[in-house]
């Protein structure tokens, strides 16, 4: 297996413990000893990287999910096109996902160059996985916070009985300038964006789950209170406008064929 290139995830437990050095002595005497530490550094690599395999793949398939979620309630959805580089990324993420379900027959050399491609078509999304399954998992939430008037409107956030007002608009204003409001071409691009919101760590990710978990009660249980005050704010003002404007003629009494009004 190590002079043909085959080692398999079964064989990591004995890989980590074992004496390379003196293994490759035993096995092939007649490599030099500079090739020796060259082979053992690629080993080591490849094993490094298959052991981060599967924890890479659920920030890849996280980012993939929520690219597609961004990708159908963006304003220009229709000119954002699946480019070769986001097809690979899939395709290789299909390849990952399948070799991951037989994981023990898998060869190391094989797992650690899906993960380098992956790598470099996206980078590395771990440190944004929860950012990401708040993303997909809260698609509706999503669509309120992008198309109501009363979470993107900051003079109704203004206001004091909107109990979201500081945290939404952070939370609006980062959403919007780093993905709403940019024309992105590919999936790819929108991706890569996504990866540049703030990562896990940040008070980002906690503000932006406490307001759509809100969200929706919010939209459907307490919104209809803005909508009735400023409905009854605009019939006030539609009857002062109509009271200013209608001349008040007061009573006429009829004599015969003689009108007198009131004055009279």
């Amino acid at each position: 297996a190590i002079k043909d290139n085959t080692l398999q995830f079964a064989d990591m437990r004995w890989f980590e413990n074992v004496n390379w050095k003196l293994e490759m002595d035993i096995l092939i005497p007649e490599m030099k000893e500079e090739k020796v530490d060259k082979v053992l550094q690629s080993k080591i690599e490849q094993t490094e990287k298959a052991s981060r395999l599967e924890a890479a793949n659920k920030g890849w398939t996280a980012l993939k999910q929520a690219t597609q979620t961004i990708q159908k309630n963006h304003k220009e959805k229709s000119n954002i096109k699946q480019d070769r580089t986001w097809q690979d990324f899939e395709e290789k993420l299909a390849a990952i996902n399948e070799m991951l379900c037989n994981k023990q027959n898998v060869v190391i050399e094989n797992a650690a160059k899906l993960y380098d491609n992956c790598t470099e078509y996206v980078g590395d999304a771990i440190k944004h996985i929860a950012i990401l399954k708040l993303i997909y998992e809260n698609e509706q939430a999503l669509t309120e916070l992008l198309a109501n008037p009363l979470l993107t409107d900051m003079t109704v956030l203004e206001q004091d009985f909107c109990p979201l007002k500081e945290s939404l608009r952070q939370v609006h204003l980062v959403m919007s300038e780093c993905i709403w409001k940019v024309h992105f071409e590919t999936f790819t691009s929108l991706a890569m964006a996504l990866l540049k919101l703030p990562d896990d760590t940040s008070n980002f990710v906690s503000q932006l789950e406490s307001n759509v978990r809100k969200i929706g009660k919010w939209v459907f249980e307490d919104c209809h209170i803005i909508c009735e005050k400023q409905n009854h704010e605009e019939a006030k003002e539609e009857k002062k406008e109509e009271l200013k404007y209608t001349t008040y003629k007061g009573l006429t009494l009829q004599i015969g064929k003689k009108h007198l009004s009131c004055e009279e």
